[in-house]
Order: structure tokens, then C-alpha cells, then sequence
């Protein structure tokens, strides 16, 4: 069950990542998505990314149950059968009944920790993926030379504009209406209003 779990949580975590990258280009691109009118587009987007995640968890869930439960039956089968083989040894007078609740008390002190192992085998699988995820980020080269001074931006241009409107929505009234104005270089212009 090892690779299975193994692809199982390497797809979740993919899949996770995707969206909340996905959410956080939405939210620094949050005003232009509303400027153009995109909203419904994007939600489109995030839900099929959620769906996507949502079933990717969901997969994963379900294989780590079968696997607990196939290790919590495997665990049952092998106390019922060494019950089974103890009684009959006890029968046969091979074996003492204190002897045999010996041998029961640790085939559960055994089958106990091997059954907990199992179930933490899913969250040792996902904490694994994650670790990848983290090493494969660390591995990215940087975009600049982290020794290399940082200047600051200068802008030499200057812009204008010229009978600018703006809509937040294509059926709104115009929020600007032929809006004229120059911006100097070194300045900082701020159009506010009731808005």
C-alpha cells in the first residue's frame, strides 16, 4: 500500500497547492478581475479547483480507511486465530489457560502498535509530500543575487491621459467620465470620489 499512498498524497498536495496559488494570483489581481468583468470566469476557475482538491482529499481519505481497516481486520483475524489455537492447546492440555491469556495479553501488546502504524502510515505519506514540495522551493534559484544592492525604482517617464472612462461593470454607469490629466515624473496621482 506504500506507493499507492505514496501517489495518492503527492496528487493532494498538487492539487492543494494549485488552488491556493490560484487564490492568492486572484487576490493580488483582485480589482483588475473586477475592472474587466471577470468575476464569474474566476469563480468558474476557483471552483473547478476546489472540486479538483476536494476529490484529490477525498481519494485520499478513503484509501487511508481501507488500509486502516484492512490492518484493524488483519490485527482481529490473527488474535482470533491465536485464541482459536490457544483454546484448542488447552483443550488438548498442551497448554496451561494462564499460559494461554499470557500469549493473548502479548499478541495484543504486538498487534496494538502495528495497527497504530498503519493508520499513521497516510499523515507519514503526506508529511513526506510536503518535505518534497519544501525541498523542491528551496532548490529554485533566486531571481537576483541576494549580495547585489537593491536600488530603488526612478522613473524618467511621464504619462497622460486623455477622455479616460472607467466601468466597474459592463452594465454600470461610468465611475470616470473623459478624464483628462498629465502625471509628472516623481508624482503620485489619486483619483477618489464617492466610490
Amino acid at each position: 500500500m506504500r506507493q499507492p499512498l505514496k501517489s495518492t498524497a503527492k496528487d493532494t498536495a498538487n492539487a492543494v497547492s494549485r488552488r491556493q496559488e490560484f487564490v492568492l494570483e486572484m487576490l493580488t489581481k483582485l480589482p483588475a478581475i473586477r475592472l474587466a468583468g471577470l468575476d464569474q470566469v474566476w469563480q468558474e476557475r476557483y471552483q473547478a479547483l476546489s472540486h479538483a482538491a476536494t476529490k484529490a482529499s477525498m481519494t485520499a481519505t478513503l484509501q487511508a480507511q481501507r488500509l486502516e481497516i484492512a490492518s484493524y481486520a488483519v490485527m482481529t483475524i490473527g488474535v482470533v486465530a491465536t485464541l482459536g489455537l490457544g483454546v484448542r492447546h488447552v483443550i488438548a492440555q498442551d497448554m496451561t489457560t494462564g499460559a494461554l491469556i499470557a500469549v493473548m495479553m502479548l499478541v495484543w501488546r504486538v498487534a496494538s502498535p502495528l495497527q497504530m502504524v498503519c493508520a499513521a502510515c497516510t499523515r507519514t505519506q503526506q508529511v513526506n509530500s510536503s518535505l518534497q514540495q519544501v525541498q523542491r522551493l528551496l532548490t529554485v534559484p533566486p531571481e537576483r543575487d541576494a549580495r547585489e544592492p537593491v536600488w530603488p525604482l526612478r522613473l524618467k517617464g511621464q504619462v497622460t491621459f486623455s477622455r479616460v472612462t472607467l466601468r466597474y461593470t459592463n452594465d454600470a454607469e461610468p465611475a470616470l467620465l473623459g478624464v483628462n490629466f498629465d502625471v509628472k515624473p516623481g508624482h503620485v496621482v489619486a483619483i477618489r470620489g464617492a466610490n
